[in-house]
């Protein structure tokens, strides 16, 4: 190959070379997919903290975003994980009650606290909507027979 040839290989290769660098550093910053709302809140059932439950979000049909799950801690408090919260839009919530294992059910067993209508998409009346200018939202949500 000629000199000038390979020197203009070699700039061309350069070149591409710091293009790409610079995209994909540009790729990195910023808002890299839909916004999440961060959800916490709290589930009383039975009038008492519905510790070590899962709450689950389901998007109403005919809507675009995605499902997300959170889990309560010992006193009822849950907070979906951070950059996991959920996109605008309407959504069915189910309440899965905690696993409990112990010496009686060594494989465990569901809590029953938690009434039976809110543990099915199907069946529970639990809605909520989170609107495209929160930045965050709170459920206090009380399960009821």
């Amino acid at each position: 190959m000629a000199p000038g040839c390979m020197q203009m290989s070699r700039r061309a290769l350069i070149w591409s070379a710091g293009v790409v660098c610079m995209l994909a550093a540009g790729c990195g910053r910023g808002n890299t997919g839909p916004r999440m709302i961060p959800v916490s809140g709290s589930v009383v059932s039975k009038g008492a903290a519905a510790g070590g439950c899962s709450v689950g979000f389901r998007p109403d049909e005919g809507q675009a975003v995605r499902a997300a799950t959170a889990v309560c801690d010992a006193a009822g408090r849950f907070k979906t994980p951070p950059h996991q919260g959920l996109m605008p839009g309407r959504y069915t919530i189910v309440i899965h009650p905690a696993i409990i294992v112990d010496e009686i059910s060594p494989k465990g067993r569901l809590a029953d606290n938690v009434p039976e209508k809110y543990t099915h998409w199907d069946t529970s009346d639990l809605k909520v909507e989170v609107g495209p200018h929160e930045s965050s939202k709170r459920l206090d949500i009380v399960l009821r027979d």
